[in-house]
């Protein structure tokens, strides 16, 4: 069975703006086979939207299972804050935007793996959210619609 994601541009009666369909065991591991953009899809999100607000359901995921360390001043190792969607549009080596390294920590086979082995780990409901949003370029919520957090 296939996991089945909708994004919508926004976040409605402060729910948030990500739907997230069934998720079967076979599809949840095979939605990213690999966490990488294409060079194509690189340049297509690096131009994306600079400002706004994390769509609420990621905005949820981010607070629980990244702010714990990515907070300011960043925890535990974690080299930079994401209490903001802002934080995710910024460089990160190499040509790379924050949410496109993202893209490849929060898979369970990469090295290195976000959140560390041994913190509390997402629900494949919450990978699927951040894949998703990850996949779509990080599209954020209009600016004060959305569920930025400033704290952790």
């Amino acid at each position: 069975m296939a996991i089945s994601l909708v994004l919508v541009a926004g976040c409605s009666s402060g729910s948030g703006a990500l739907a997230v369909g069934s998720a079967g065991a076979a599809g949840a591991g095979s939605v990213l086979q690999d966490a990488g953009l294409d060079a194509s899809a690189a340049a297509k999100c690096s131009a994306g939207p600079a400002s706004g607000d994390f769509p609420c359901e990621v905005g949820a995921v981010i607070k629980s299972r990244c702010q714990p360390c990515h907070q300011r001043p960043p925890l535990n190792g974690a080299h930079f804050a994401l209490l903001s969607y802002e934080d995710t549009r910024q460089p990160f080596g190499a040509g790379k935007l924050r949410f496109e390294r993202m893209q490849q920590v929060i898979e369970p086979d990469f090295l290195p793996h976000m959140p560390p082995h041994g913190a509390a780990q997402p629900s494949l409901a919450e990978l699927a959210i951040l894949r998703a949003w990850l996949q779509s370029c990080a599209l954020p919520a209009p600016e004060g619609a959305g569920c930025d957090t400033q704290e952790p």
